[in-house]
């Protein structure tokens, strides 16, 4: 039965996998929604109205602006993610990735009951949020000890890859109080999931017989873990000739069920450090249907909506607030799941990770010029700031985080809207762009370096804060809507 159960969740997330895309985002940045739908041109600025076919996500009080049924499609033409990493192994020793991809990512249907004519509903599947990380790299250089000046070959070797999915399906309504205002809520549901991998490896070599042994260190973590969760949204929208008015609250999420498994090994053998033999070390565990969870924030955003008087030029602005959320385990290898009781026990913290989010505002600011009745040009700007914020102090000081880079990011887009008949099509652009500095270090390779036996660090220095990632992306969209 547990056998059934697991492999059913994995059917279902490999089937919404095959439905939706890949966005170039994080966990830690919550405005990653970009459907490629007129909303994402400008820049998500529309829970005071704009929001189109997302209405369902930005305030579902707006999907009532739909007088037609509609069946909506967007896709990504392409995205280009360039990121680099400065000091990433230590100094002067730089990373970089190229990632690109083309895939689909957001798909909605829209309509009314004659029966009621205030009252329209809404159903959407989508990709809230992906992640793909995967950095490698691998140096040899030829040295000589400290004591006796030996000759020896230093190896060392960093891989580490990260993938993190979020794919939403949700239903909403939205009620015409009366002419100028109504009342929206949605219900969504979310499958999120982690596959992590992160290893460090040293080998120190001698050259002609000039050491007698060979040294080593190593370090390899691999975890996966998944969470179902529901998340309420509830919004309200004001309008009237010249402005429109919205405001949109995102309960915290309610996790359903989700568990994961976690593998951690260290060993290190034959290290002379300072002339002195150090004592061989191995600590190796294992541990499958860890409770694991994924919080969202609770979240306010506002909006407001400035038409011309003409209705050709309209003006959006929006800023939400996301609450802070403590730092708690994210994989909690403490519990254990009750499908995995009868086979598993509950171990130390070891094997678990944590996670915690400060407080934040986002701004948004969006422009539409009507051209023609059949073409509109959209143009948008946001911020995208860094939530990112585990404490380390008290009991969490020793409990293992996931290697993240965490930047705030900045976002600008470009594109247009072309109208013939009952369809839609938007072709657009989007430039993103995040830094951040004085970072932790993935590794700090060296020899000697230094021996730190409470946390089994040999052969190498400890990582400083002298990294800066860097993060250019660049998506080409597309996107179509058909009323009937």
């Amino acid at each position: 039965m547990k056998i059934f159960r697991r492999n059913f969740l994995f059917v279902l997330l490999l089937f919404c996998s095959s439905i939706n895309s890949k966005l170039q985002a994080q966990i830690n940045n919550y405005w990653t929604m970009g459907s490629n739908t007129s909303s994402t041109l400008l820049g998500g600025a529309v829970v005071g109205g704009g929001a189109g076919d997302v209405a369902i996500f930005y305030n579902p009080a707006a999907i009532r602006l739909q007088d037609q049924k509609q069946i909506a499609l967007n896709a990504s033409l392409l995205n280009f993610d360039m990121h680099d990493y400065k000091n990433a192994l230590g100094y002067d020793q730089n990373l970089d990735y190229l990632e690109w991809g083309v895939k689909p990512r957001f798909l909605s249907y829209q309509f009314k009951i004659q029966d009621n004519q205030r009252l329209s509903y809404q159903i959407a599947v989508f990709s809230r949020d992906e992640q793909l990380t995967e950095l490698y790299d691998y140096k040899t250089v030829m040295l000589k000890t400290e004591v006796g000046n030996q000759d020896i070959e230093y190896t060392a070797s960093y891989d580490m890859s990260r993938r993190y999915s979020d794919y939403w399906a949700g239903v909403g309504m939205s009620y015409i109080l009366s002419p100028k205002f109504s009342f929206g809520a949605t219900l969504f549901g979310s499958a999120k999931s982690l596959r992590y991998y992160e290893s460090s490896l040293i080998d120190v070599d001698p050259l002609n017989g000039s050491v007698n042994k060979n040294a080593s260190w190593s370090s390899v973590e691999k975890n996966y873990f998944y969470v179902i969760s529901l998340i309420p949204k509830m919004g309200v929208l004001f309008e009237d000739n010249l402005i429109s008015l919205g405001l949109n609250v995102t309960l915290p999420s309610m996790r359903l069920w989700g568990d994961g498994y976690s593998k951690r090994i260290i060993r290190y053998s034959n290290v002379v450090y300072e002339g002195q033999v150090k004592d061989d070390f191995l600590k190796s565990e294992y541990n499958n249907y860890i409770v694991a969870n994924v919080k969202e924030p609770l979240s306010v955003s506002v909006g407001m909506t400035l038409h011309s008087r003409n209705n050709k030029s309209k003006l959006f602005f929006t800023a939400e607030y996301f609450a802070p959320i403590d730092t708690y385990k994210i994989l909690d290898n403490t519990k254990i799941s009750s499908w995995g009781q009868e086979d598993f026990q509950p171990g130390t913290d070891y094997l678990s990770y944590k996670y915690g989010a400060k407080q934040l505002v986002n701004l948004a600011i969006g422009y539409r010029h009507e051209l023609y009745p059949s073409l509109s040009i959209l143009s948008g700007m946001k911020t995208n700031f860094s939530a990112y914020d585990p404490s380390n102090e008290g009991e969490w000081e020793d409990i293992n985080d996931y290697v993240t880079m965490s930047p705030s990011l900045f976002h600008i887009s470009l594109g247009a809207q072309f109208r013939f008949k009952a369809n839609t099509v938007i072709l657009g652009a989007e430039y993103s762009f995040g830094r951040s500095k004085n970072i932790e270090q993935l590794a700090n390779y060296g020899f000697p370096g230094i021996f730190d036996e409470k946390n089994h660090i040999a052969l190498q220095n400890r990582p400083d804060n002298t990294m800066t990632y860097t993060s250019n992306s660049l998506g080409f969209y597309i996107g179509y809507a058909f009323d009937f």
